[in-house]
């Protein structure tokens, strides 16, 4: 038998302050988020001298998991004619705690703190009316889950296991996005450009190890490699008359 339950709850708030001639402004915000799981497994195995089903001690299992975060973030934002600009960056503080039964017996005990930051750019400069260009950048934290830091033991497949790793560092993903658009009011006409990249420090990854038996091991690590991705899009309409 197994349950699961989980609650969520967040709080974000933010203020804005103009700081010279009514088009330089400071953004500050803050959010506070938590999150509590717990997952309660119990697992009957048949007793060959009573041939009745007894409580397993090894494979029941409890985890309760409770994650909380800060995040503050401070933006500059510069707004004119033409230029729309905004940067600044944000830190994330993260709490970890969970608890691991067998049974009824303490297993482990164990609280992860995290301290991470994040850049954050945003600019658009508009040519005209109807034309414009605009890049973005952004930068996030992406936290292993404490499943993949401290999986409970599970026998219900007994050639693949699944094991935790308690050294695994935060994902670090680049994300920058480029596009140019315009719009021809007089020949009802547009046309879009688009370009879109990613780059990712400490990627979580899966390894799989089989041992000579032929079973399989899987644990998620940390990639040595940048995993990346490019992409590119272009549209352009046009009225046939």
């Amino acid at each position: 038998l197994l349950h699961n339950n989980a609650l969520s709850y967040s709080l974000r708030t933010s203020y804005v302050e103009p700081i010279y001639k009514n088009n330089h402004f400071l953004e500050m915000v803050l959010s506070l988020s938590g999150n509590n799981r717990n997952s309660v497994k119990d697992q009957f195995t048949m007793d060959s001298l009573s041939n009745d089903y007894i409580y397993d001690n090894e494979y029941s299992n409890k985890l309760f998991n409770n994650m909380y975060t800060e995040q503050v973030e401070l933006n500059y934002r510069w707004v004119s004619e033409k230029i729309d600009l905004t940067a600044g960056g944000s830190v994330l503080a993260t709490q970890t705690h969970s608890k691991t039964y067998y049974g009824d017996m303490l297993a482990r005990d164990t609280l992860y703190n995290r301290f991470n930051w994040s850049p954050n750019l945003r600019f658009k400069y508009k040519f005209g009316r109807k034309e414009f260009a605009r890049v973005n950048y952004q930068g996030n934290v992406n936290q292993p889950s404490i499943q993949q830091m401290e999986p409970v033991r599970n026998n219900s497949d007994a050639m693949n296991e699944t094991v935790g790793n308690l050294g695994l560092q935060p994902a670090f993903r680049h994300n920058i996005f480029a596009m140019y658009s315009r719009f021809n009011q007089e020949k009802f006409s547009s046309i879009m450009t688009g370009f879109r990249a990613t780059l990712t420090q400490d990627a979580l990854t899966n390894n799989t190890i089989y041992d000579t038996t032929g079973k399989r091991y899987m644990q998620t690590v940390n990639a040595d490699m940048l995993p990346w991705n490019l992409g590119a899009d272009f549209m352009s309409n046009t009225p046939f008359c």
